[in-house]
C-alpha cells in the first residue's frame, strides 16, 4: 500500500504496488459503510514498472484525483510522472494526457489548491529540490510549466519520502519541508497558471533541527491556521518532533509557534500524517521501532499550536507486527 485519498464521504481510491508483477501500480475505488469496506475492480494505473513514491490528492471543485510517482529504474529513481484519474461509481479513469518533470526523482509528492491547479515537488538523484506547476481539466488532462530549483545538498533517498508538501489555503501557497544536513528546512511557492514561484528565501529556512533521515511530512490545521510538521530525531532514540508555524502576513516565511516531541518512542523511517478538517484533528500512523509494532497517534492543537494536555495525542495500536512499507493514511 502507498496511497490513499477520499473523493467522497463513503469512497476512497487505494493505490498500490503490484509485487507479483512488475511492481506496477495498482488502484481500486474502496467504499465504506460503518467500518465495512468493499471494493471495485482493480487497474493498473500504468504499464510503468518499478514504482516507488507514490502520492495523491483530490481536487473536488472538479472531482479529479491529481497522482504523482516515480519509479527505480537500476536504483537511480525515474521521472516523477503527473496523472489524472476521474471516477465514476467504482470505475477507475486514467486520462491520457499526463505530465512529468523529466528527471531522475528520488522522491515525489504534490499538492492540489482545489481549483484546478496544483504544484508538484522532486528531490533527484543529484540531491537537488525542485518545484512545478500545473493545471488539470476536469476530464484529468494535465499541462505542466517549467521546473523551478529550490536548492542543492538535499538528503535523498530511494527508501523514504525526505521531502513533503501541503497547501495553504488561507494565504494561497504551497508548502514544502525537506531534509538537509541534520536538518528539516521548508520553502514557500505559489502557482500563477503553470508558473511556480518561490516566495521564501533562496537559502530554505530550518524549521526543525537536529532530524535523522526518515520520512519528514506537513499538514495544514484550517481552524488555528497553522502548519503541523514532522521529523524523527537523530538524538535521545530517535523520537518524532514536531513544529506548528503560521504563515507571515507577507507570504515570505513561517513564524514560529509550538514545538517539542509528539511521540517518546523511537519511529522507524516511515510516517504519515493526514489532517481532517471536520474533526479538526490530525492523524500520523508509523512504525514503532521501540515497540516494535505499528501505531496511530490523534493529534490536537492549542490556540497557540502546542501538542498539550491529557489526551492531546491518544495512541492506538494497529498492529502488533511492524509495518514498515505498506502504510497510508487519509481522512474525507
Amino acid at each position: 500500500v502507498k496511497a490513499s485519498v477520499w473523493i467522497s464521504s463513503t469512497k476512497f481510491v487505494l493505490f498500490w504496488i503490484a509485487d507479483d508483477n512488475s511492481d506496477k501500480l495498482n488502484a481500486a475505488v474502496g467504499t465504506a459503510s460503518g467500518t465495512s469496506i468493499t471494493y471495485g475492480s482493480r487497474i493498473e494505473v500504468s504499464s510503468d514498472t518499478s514504482v516507488l513514491r507514490v502520492s495523491a490528492v483530490y481536487d473536488s471543485s472538479i472531482d479529479v484525483i491529481l497522482l504523482t510517482y516515480n519509479t527505480n529504474p537500476s536504483g537511480v529513481g525515474g521521472g516523477g510522472t503527473i496523472k489524472g484519474l476521474t471516477v465514476s461509481g467504482t470505475t477507475i479513469t486514467v486520462n491520457g494526457t499526463g505530465g512529468s518533470n523529466g528527471d531522475a526523482s528520488h522522491t515525489v509528492d504534490i499538492a492540489s489548491d482545489n481549483k484546478g491547479g496544483f504544484i508538484q515537488m522532486w528531490v533527484n538523484k543529484d540531491q537537488q529540490w525542485f518545484a512545478l506547476a500545473g493545471t488539470v481539466t476536469s476530464a484529468g488532462a494535465i499541462s505542466t510549466g517549467s521546473a523551478l530549483h529550490i536548492a542543492n545538498s538535499r538528503t535523498t533517498s530511494l527508501d523514504y519520502n525526505t521531502m513533503r508538501m501541503c497547501y495553504d489555503k488561507d494565504s494561497d501557497t504551497f508548502v514544502g519541508v525537506c531534509r538537509f544536513n541534520n536538518n528539516t528546512d521548508y520553502s514557500i511557492c505559489t502557482r500563477s497558471g503553470t508558473t511556480v514561484t518561490e516566495n521564501s528565501a533562496s537559502t530554505p529556512p530550518t524549521i526543525i533541527s537536529g532530524t535523522d533521515n526518515s520520512n519528514v511530512d506537513i499538514v495544514y490545521f484550517e481552524t488555528e491556521q497553522r502548519f503541523l510538521i514532522t521529523s524523527r530525531a537523530n538524538a535521545g532514540g530517535n523520537p518524532l518532533k514536531y513544529a506548528t508555524p503560521k504563515m507571515n502576513v507577507g507570504k515570505t516565511a513561517l513564524n514560529s509557534g509550538g514545538s517539542g516531541t509528539l511521540f517518546a518512542a523511537a519511529q522507524d523511517n516511515i510516517g504519515f500524517l493526514a489532517y481532517d478538517k471536520v474533526s479538526n484533528k490530525a492523524f500520523y500512523i508509523f512504525a514503532d521501532d521501540t515497540n516494535s509494532d505499528t501505531k496511530l497517534l490523534t493529534i490536537t492543537l492549542s490556540s497557540s499550536g502546542t501538542v498539550t494536555g491529557t489526551g492531546s495525542v491518544t495512541s492506538e495500536q494497529l498492529s502488533s507486527s511492524k509495518e514498515i512499507d505498506g502504510l497510508a493514511v487519509s481522512c474525507n
